[in-house]
């Protein structure tokens, strides 16, 4: 069925990226209000691409939210403005000196944490915490706590891989399968697991093995919409899951950074990650692979 019919698109001052599904596209212009899908049935399909993948795109329509085949799409486009991802992003914390949110008004306490030198060598421009329960923590907002879809996205630069470590947790605690919080991404031998909790408090998990290495600066990222969670590390896909359930629990829990709260003496030095963190980055929708690889692609090296 054709959901919308294609009308004078405007081309927007942004700069536009076009899906390569083909040996030869010719580009679709589109509003800067929608994006949009081609198929190679000749349907056209617009809304708000969440995410896409090797195998599927994921887009919010006035009808629900679809996933296409990504072979079935002949051609199709979204913005990344001014070669920048900005779009949808619900805070971004650049810790150059202070640890203000750069992008919003979300509050964060820095509980210990250093400021450091930064992947491009600039001092006081990241923050480190050393395992003794150094950490940094959001508050929680009406916002946060009502996301069903995200990108979050950091550098880190880890010190030790042997013990479990949390380095992003919006949960407070877990017994059994369910837990009481959203999401939370963890390491352990140099393995990278993301846990995703569902609307009825179950958790999931998704872990992409052998990706990180101790004293590397890595770009991390995770994705969630529609089912679908995906582990990028610097730029590139490591590991992709689709689940039954297309939510994730509504919780109040802040977030804490380099850590997770655990039921011990010491609540926040047991899992407290030793290494550094920079640009971290929480977006309300699943970030495009292009996108991803864009902000990957800032390593300081030029």
């Amino acid at each position: 069925m054709r959901t919308s019919e294609t009308h004078n698109h405007c081309l927007t001052q942004k700069v536009i990226a076009t899906l390569f599904v083909a040996a030869a596209l010719v580009a679709l212009p589109i509003c800067a209000s929608a994006d949009g899908l081609v198929l190679r049935n000749g349907d056209v399909i617009t809304g708000t691409i969440q995410l896409m993948d090797a195998e599927h795109i994921v887009i919010q329509t006035e009808y629900g939210v679809l996933e296409v085949e990504r072979s079935a799409v002949l051609r199709g486009e979204f913005g990344v403005p001014d070669g920048e991802v900005n779009n949808s992003l619900l805070f971004k914390f650049d810790f150059n000196g202070v640890v203000d949110d750069s992008a919003g008004l979300n509050l964060a306490t820095n509980n210990g944490m250093l400021f450091v030198a930064d992947r491009h060598g600039s001092p006081a421009a990241a923050l480190r915490s050393d395992g003794t329960g150094t950490y940094l923590s959001i508050a929680p907002t009406g916002e946060l706590n009502s996301i069903e879809q995200f990108t979050l996205s950091f550098w880190v630069q880890l010190e030790d891989l042997g013990s479990t470590q949390y380095l992003f947790s919006k949960w407070r605690q877990a017994d059994g399968q369910t837990a009481d919080g959203k999401f939370t991404v963890q390491t352990g031998g140099g393995n990278l697991t993301a846990y995703y909790v569902d609307p009825t408090g179950t958790y999931h998990w998704l872990t992409a093995r052998s990706v990180l290495q101790s004293q590397i600066w890595h770009a991390i990222a995770v994705t969630f919409a529609g089912g679908r969670a995906n582990i990028y590390v610097d730029g590139v896909l490591a590991a992709s899951d689709r689940f039954d359930f297309v939510g994730l629990l509504a919780d109040t829990s802040p977030i804490l950074v380099m850590t997770a709260q655990a039921n011990t003496d010491n609540p926040f030095s047991f899992y407290n990650a030793i290494g550094t963190i920079d640009d971290l980055r929480l977006y309300s929708r699943a970030l495009s692979p292009e996108e991803i690889l864009l902000l990957a692609g800032d390593n300081g090296t030029e």
